[in-house]
This record gives C-alpha cells, structure tokens and sequence, in this order.
C-alpha cells in the first residue's frame, strides 16, 4: 500500500473531491489530507520529534477534520508528500516586462520566500522521501478557448524550476492537469466553476 499525504490550504479541497471520485480504482493507494483553508498552516505546524504538531487548538481540530480524525502527522507513516497551493505561484515569462534573468531570479525569491516552501523545509528536515510542490492553480481565463494553444512556455516553465531549483532539494514540481489548461497558460474557465469547499467536500459555484 502507497501511502500519500496531500498537505496545504484551501485548494486542496478540489483534490479531496477529486480523490472521492477515483479512490476505489486506486486500492493500493492511501491518501491523507491535512489542510486548513488559509495561510496559518506552515507556521502552526512545530517538528516535534518525527511528527508535525499543529501549535493551536483551532488548526488542529481542522486537519482532524480533513485527515479523519488525526490531529498531527506522523511523517515516517507516508511514503510521498504532495504541498498544494500556499502561495507557490507560476507566471507567464512573456507576462513579465523583465529580462529573463530578472524573472528567474525574481521567481527563485518567490519559491524561497513562500509558505509552500516553509512546509517543505519542515518536512525535508525530517525525512527524504519525496515530495512534490503543487503550484496554486493557473489564472482562469475570462474568454473561454476552445483551444490549447501552445503549451511550450508552461512546460519550459516548470522544467526549469525542477531542473534549476527543485532538483538539489529532492522535490519535484509536476504539471497542471492537461485538459484543464488553455490559451497556453491558464486555467479553462470551466475548471474555475463549482469549486470544492471543505465544509461538504462538494462542489459549489
């Protein structure tokens, strides 16, 4: 049995849904979400031993809410980590009016200073299994698309972040889901639509 802890703010919701949908074709696959539906989680969690300890009683009681009733993470009990959302944002690099160099210096800043980051350096200070950092979701777009476009510049985007700050640390940053990326570089406006909610898991619009 794979054992995967999802950890990170209010988007993992969407993948706590998602997972009720798929889970009974997975049977060797258990996953276990902590999540708290704002920015307090990195800082709350306190490395006690091999454990994550939430340092308050109000984030505590969420992630036993999500997780199932576990109210810490016993991180020798999983085998993958995936960070989800806290702020790990990806732009476009013809968004940006700056030269190459002053964008990948600018998005090395913005992974090292983000809360997503903290949490990784918590977790890695206990253990070397690995760990994916899931970026926030790309911006949906306004004008719905019925094409893909090009996909080159995210994908260049996220390979050079894996190759070039990723790579050393043992953590690996995948890729947005294909289908639900347009104009190259955004999320399809039907994606952004009956988003889930922790409070019934279900979807709303």
């Amino acid at each position: 049995m794979m054992k995967v802890c999802i950890l990170g703010d209010s988007h993992v919701a969407c993948l706590m849904h998602g997972w009720e949908l798929i889970k009974e074709d997975y049977d060797q696959v258990a996953i276990t979400f902590f999540a708290y539906g704002g920015f307090d989680l990195p800082d709350s969690l306190k490395v006690k031993d091999r454990y994550l300890v939430p340092d308050n009683d109000k984030i505590k009681k969420f992630i036993a809410f999500c997780s199932g009733g576990l109210e810490y993470i016993a991180i020798d009990s999983c085998d993958h980590f995936l960070i989800s959302g806290l702020g790990l944002r990806i732009t476009h690099p013809t968004w940006v009016y700056y030269s190459t160099q002053v964008q990948e210096q600018s998005l090395r800043d913005d992974i090292a200073e983000c809360l997503a980051w903290k949490l990784f350096k918590k977790i890695r200070s206990i253990t070397d299994q690995t760990i994916y950092l899931g970026h926030c979701p790309l911006l949906a777009t306004e004008t719905p698309s019925k094409e893909r476009d090009d996909l080159e510049p995210y994908h260049n985007r996220i390979a050079w972040v894996n190759e070039k700050l990723l790579k050393d640390h043992n953590v690996t940053m995948p890729i947005q889901p294909i289908e639900t990326i347009v104009n190259g570089f955004e999320t399809g406006l039907e994606y952004s639509k009956g988003s889930a909610n922790f409070g019934t898991r279900k979807s709303h619009s």
